[in-house]
């Protein structure tokens, strides 16, 4: 039987990974079921570069809807759209969502329906306290995302 260290080894943590996350009945998170010297290893190598850490943010309805893969002059194009007059931008990108294939057919048909909705609500709730142009500006912000680890030769 192999030994707590002996999973660390060669940076393979396979038992770790295995572990199933303890929770509550109200599913909070209580216990990650890792030991507190195995997490210490595991900072460790995270620091020495043995380990990677993935972060992903969880979208929400509205926001996992924006077209991701926009050529950057049409992304540059459609944040000004946005910040000059809110929901234009978002109207005009919604053809976009269309065009994304790694996403399921049932997906992208949601994702179109939900930028016109979303286009519609940032211009209506403009003359609200310029709630829907912040909205829209936020919106503008999200086309030029993807670009950041891009070049503008991709245009």
């Amino acid at each position: 039987m192999a030994s707590k260290g002996d999973k660390f080894k060669n940076g393979k943590d396979t038992e770790i990974e295995k572990q199933i996350e303890k929770t509550d009945p109200v599913g909070k998170q209580t216990n990650t079921g890792i030991e507190d010297e195995d997490l210490e290893k595991i900072q460790a190598g995270v620091a020495t570069g043995k380990y990677e850490v993935l972060v992903k943010d969880k979208k929400g309805f509205f926001s996992s809807a924006i077209p991701t893969k926009l050529p950057c002059c049409v992304a540059i194009l459609l944040c000004f759209f946005n910040c000059v007059c809110p929901g234009l931008g978002t109207l005009i990108s919604a053809p976009f969502s269309l065009c994304e294939k790694e996403r399921t057919q049932k997906r992208r048909i949601r994702n179109f329906f939900v930028n016109i909705l979303a286009s519609f609500l940032q211009l209506a709730t403009t003359p609200l306290i310029l709630i829907g142009w912040l909205w829209s500006i936020m919106w503008a912000l999200e086309f030029l995302k993807p670009l950041k680890g891009e070049g503008y030769e991709n245009s």
